[in-house]
């Protein structure tokens, strides 16, 4: 991250407007034929990306069931947590906390030539976890997140 005031800042996140990756591009350029460019975003939208992605798991849960939602939604649910999902941000899957796992991005805002600023997209970490990677039990034995915990230098972050 860099100094206090700088336009040089490195955050994480699930989408990266300039990730190189085709199906992110095939995503967009669908995105963008589909409405004119004085009535849309340059990139689609966190929130829409987000739809789009809960509205391919869920067809492909309500395929892999055959539209079954009987007794409470149990084969749904079973068909959604096994799901392997392969989505414009890359594979996304759920854990033993339906909590999902997939890439994380990582942008950087920087100052353009004319002024304005934009998000650089600087890295990409694929199979983040709800735990960092590290076993449920490891995770939890760090502690409750905190200013100091988890010690990311220890991690191997920087």
């Amino acid at each position: 991250m860099g100094p206090r005031g700088s336009t040089s800042r490195r955050h994480p996140g699930w989408v990266a407007n300039d990730n190189p990756a085709p199906e992110w591009q095939a995503y967009v350029k669908a995105y963008q034929d589909g409405f004119p460019a004085d009535k849309r975003l340059p990139s689609p939208s966190l929130f829409g990306v987000g739809y789009h992605v809960n509205t391919l798991a869920m067809i492909a849960a309500l395929n892999e069931v055959k539209g079954d939602l009987s007794g409470g939604q149990k084969k749904f649910h079973e068909a959604l947590s096994k799901l392997k999902l392969k989505t414009p941000l890359g594979e996304i899957s759920l854990n033993e906390n339906r909590q999902a796992s997939g890439s994380v991005f990582v942008t950087e805002v920087s100052a353009n030539a004319d002024g304005t600023l934009s998000n650089k997209m600087v890295a990409r970490v694929d199979n983040v976890t709800q735990t960092l990677g590290m076993t449920a039990d490891a995770f939890r034995a760090m502690g409750l997140p905190s200013r100091t915990t988890p010690d990311c230098k220890a991690l191997g972050g920087k």
